[in-house]
C-alpha cells in the first residue's frame, strides 16, 4: 500500500486508520462476491449493496484482484447509466485477511 509521509503525526494516524478500513472493505467485498456465487456483481452493485463509495470500493476490489481473491468474468451488465460493467466473482483462493 502506498504511504504518504509529510512528517506530521496526524498524517501517520490517518494512514494507519485508512489501512484498517481498506482491509475491512476488502473482506466485505470478498464476502459479498462469495455470497453472489457465479452470478457475481458489478462494481456498482457492490457499492450499492455494501453502501461503499466508488472511490473506496474500486481500490479495495483492485487489491482483491491483485491478490487473486476475485476475478473478472467475460460477462457484463448495464449500470444505471446504461453503460456496460464487468461482472466480478470471488475465487476459492483465500479467506478473510486480518
Amino acid at each position: 500500500m502506498r504511504t504518504f509521509d509529510n512528517g506530521v503525526w496526524t498524517s501517520e494516524v490517518a494512514a494507519k486508520l485508512a489501512e484498517g478500513i481498506a482491509v475491512n472493505y476488502q473482506n466485505r467485498i470478498y464476502a459479498y462476491l462469495r455470497d453472489c456465487g457465479v452470478y457475481g456483481a458489478t462494481d456498482q452493485e457492490i457499492q450499492d449493496f455494501l453502501a461503499i463509495d466508488g472511490n473506496s470500493e474500486r481500490p479495495a476490489r483492485r487489491q482483491l484482484e491483485k491478490d487473486r481473491r476475485v476475478k473478472r468474468t467475460p460477462r457484463w451488465r448495464y449500470t444505471r447509466a446504461r453503460r456496460p460493467a464487468i461482472v466480478w466473482v470471488a475465487t476459492r483462493r483465500a479467506a478473510a485477511v486480518e
